[in-house]
């Protein structure tokens, strides 16, 4: 693979995922066979990218630009799928994107715009939601999947951002193990972050506490991904492993690993729950497993 994956960027119900790495995006197309087929899909300085229906691709380049491309399928084609631009308008007054995530099926798009400003769009009409100013800089934000809460994290500072009230439902500062990634519950109820020491971190929006610690990790967590049946999330780290967590139970009941040493960046699970997909640093791979066996199903380049 050419350039290091910086993000998953959802899943079709065909199962087709988006992949955006380096400056480019990739579309994995899920042929007949189950086997997977790469597809360069845009070149673009694409920011966030997600589907939002069965065949329509949503994403908003650095430069503050929304795009939505619909797909057409021709399975008995060399090119499987034909990609029309049907859609491309600039996103208010933004003209340059430092981060940015999509809520569930893209209704809402949320963009930090400088260091400490986040700014939430609904996307089918590219209008201005409301903004919010932190007095951090803004490494990392995520929805949960009814789009009503926004997750913002910062080398010392985690915000949980209520985007229909407009207020903070948690604001937890940490002087200990800085967070390198987060991910939210379903219902926003429930925060995942990972550290640079390699500890794992519950807490409860609700509360405003820490509710669960795992220390199972021996390097940085580079991800985490929350499981939509509840109870649990995967983790992923540079210390080669994949690691799925039971919140109730407050164990590791899964380890997933490739057949050589590398540090994993990225991680995802299906909608389905069957299948668990994570990237390589080393060698800009994307391993695929069964959720069930732990098993290794396929390599994507």
């Amino acid at each position: 693979a050419e350039g290091i994956v910086t993000g998953f960027g959802g899943q079709s119900d065909d199962g087709h995922f988006t992949v955006s790495a380096g400056s480019t995006c990739r579309l994995y197309h899920r042929e007949c066979s189950g086997k997977y087929r790469r597809i360069l899909f845009d070149d673009r300085d694409i920011a966030a990218i997600s589907f939002r229906e069965k065949n329509e691709i949503i994403s908003i380049t650095h430069a503050g630009i929304l795009l939505e491309c619909s797909l057409t399928n021709h399975e008995d084609s060399m090119s499987p799928f034909e990609k029309q631009l049907v859609r491309r308008e600039k996103l208010g007054t933004v003209n340059k994107v430092l981060h940015a995530t999509f809520s569930h099926r893209a209704h809402q798009v949320a963009v930090v715009t400088s260091p400490d400003l986040v700014q939430l769009f609904a996307v089918r009409t590219a209008q201005e939601l409301g903004q919010i100013t932190f007095g951090f800089d803004v490494d990392k934000c995520c929805f949960d999947e009814t789009g009503e809460s926004l997750a913002l994290v910062g080398t010392e500072r985690i915000v949980v951002w209520d985007t229909s009230s407009r207020s903070l439902r948690l604001d937890h500062r940490t002087s200990t193990a800085s967070v390198s990634c987060t991910t939210l519950s379903g219902d926003g109820e429930t925060l995942i972050t990972g550290t640079h020491s390699g500890v794992v971190n519950v807490w409860s929006t609700q509360t405003l506490s820490c509710v669960a610690t795992f220390h199972h990790h021996e390097a940085l967590v580079s991800a985490v991904e929350y499981l939509r049946s509840g109870g649990g999330f995967l983790s992923a780290s540079f210390d080669g492993t994949v690691r799925a967590h039971d919140m109730h139970r407050l164990r590791v009941f899964r380890t997933f690993t490739a057949s050589f040493n590398s540090r994993f960046n990225r991680v995802t699970v299906d909608a389905s729950g069957e299948l668990v997909c994570a990237s390589t640093l080393d060698t800009f791979q994307i391993m695929m497993w069964s959720f069930t066996t732990g098993k290794l199903l396929e390599v994507l380049s």
